[in-house]
C-alpha cells in the first residue's frame, strides 16, 4: 500500500450547486444537503467523471515517501517549509489550492537542489544496479530473520544482533556472500567474514546478487523525477478548479 493523490472535478460547481455538494471536514467531496433534490439527482447520475476526479495520481510506496522526505531534511526543511507542512505520512489530508503556488515553487527548489544531497547505497557489484539505498545519515533496514537484522548506513552494510545485548556480528563496505547448508549464508567482506542464519541480501531480484558493495554518492540530478512530475499534474489540476489536492 502506498500513497495517491486526486483532484476533484468542478462539474459540481458548474452546475450550480456549490454548497448543497462540497468538501466534508475529513476533505472529501460529498452530498451535504441530502434534502436538496436537485443536488442528490445530480450527485447520484450527473457528471462524467468517475468519482468526480479530475487528476488521480499514484506517488509510489511509503518507503519512497520516506526517501522523499529523507531528501527534504536533507536539503532543508526551512527551504521547504509548504512540503514540511503538507507532506503526508499517512492516506489523509490534502493541500488547500491557496497554498499550491507556493508548492510548486518548492519543487522547483527541490528539483535543483537534490544533486547536493548525499546517499548511500548497495549496488550489486557485476550489474552496477542499486539494491538498496538510504539519504545522508540515516539508516535502512534492509530485513529481519529471528534475532538478526540487516541493513545499510554511511558505514556500510552492516548484521546485527537483536536480542538484550544489540551487536554488530558483521559489517562490510564490500562482501560476496553464498548460501550454506541448514538456512545459512555465509559473508565474507572487506571486514571480515560470518555464517550466519540470514536471508540472501537481494533474493527477491530475478539474479540473486553475488559481490556486492557500499557507495556513498550524490543523488542524481534526476532522483524523484517521477514523483515531481506527479505532484505537478495534481497541481496543475488544483489551480485549474480551484480544488485541493487530496492524498488517498
Amino acid at each position: 500500500m502506498g500513497l495517491g493523490g486526486i483532484v476533484n472535478c468542478r462539474c459540481w460547481k458548474d452546475a450550480g450547486l456549490d454548497g448543497p455538494i462540497g468538501f466534508d471536514e475529513d476533505g472529501w467531496l460529498d452530498l451535504l444537503d441530502v434534502a436538496d433534490p436537485a443536488a442528490y439527482r445530480w450527485y447520484e447520475a450527473g457528471c462524467e467523471h468517475d468519482d468526480f476526479e479530475i487528476a488521480h495520481e499514484d506517488l509510489g510506496s511509503w518507503g519512497g515517501q520516506s526517501a522523499v522526505r529523507q531528501t527534504c531534511a536533507a536539503i532543508g526543511w526551512e527551504l521547504l517549509p509548504t512540503l514540511h507542512r503538507f507532506l503526508p505520512t499517512t492516506n489523509d489530508g490534502w493541500i488547500p489550492v491557496a497554498d499550491v503556488p507556493a508548492l510548486l515553487a518548492e519543487l522547483d527548489r527541490y528539483e535543483s537542489r537534490v544533486g547536493t544531497v548525499t546517499e548511500t547505497v548497495l549496488v550489486d557489484e557485476d550489474t552496477g544496479h542499486s539494491i538498496y539505498g538510504c539519504v545522508a545519515a540515516n539508516t535502512s533496514i534492509i530485513g529481519w530473520n529471528r534475532n538478526l537484522q540487516a541493513g545499510i548506513d554511511q558505514d556500510g552494510f552492516f548484521v546485527r544482533s537483536t536480542g538484550l545485548l544489540p551487536r554488530i556480528v558483521f559489517r562490510a563496505t564490500r562482501f560476496t556472500q553464498r548460501e550454506m547448508p541448514g538456512d545459512r549464508v555465509e559473508f565474507v567482506g572487506d571486514r571480515g567474514r560470518a555464517t550466519l542464519r540470514l536471508f540472501l541480501v537481494g533474493h527477491v531480484l530475478p539474479v540473486t546478487p553475488a559481490r556486492l558493495a557500499v557507495v556513498t554518492r550524490s543523488k542524481p540530478a534526476d532522483s524523484g523525477s517521477g514523483w515531481i512530475a506527479s505532484m505537478r499534474r495534481l497541481c496543475a489540476a488544483s489551480l485549474a478548479t480551484g480544488n485541493p489536492v487530496k492524498w488517498t
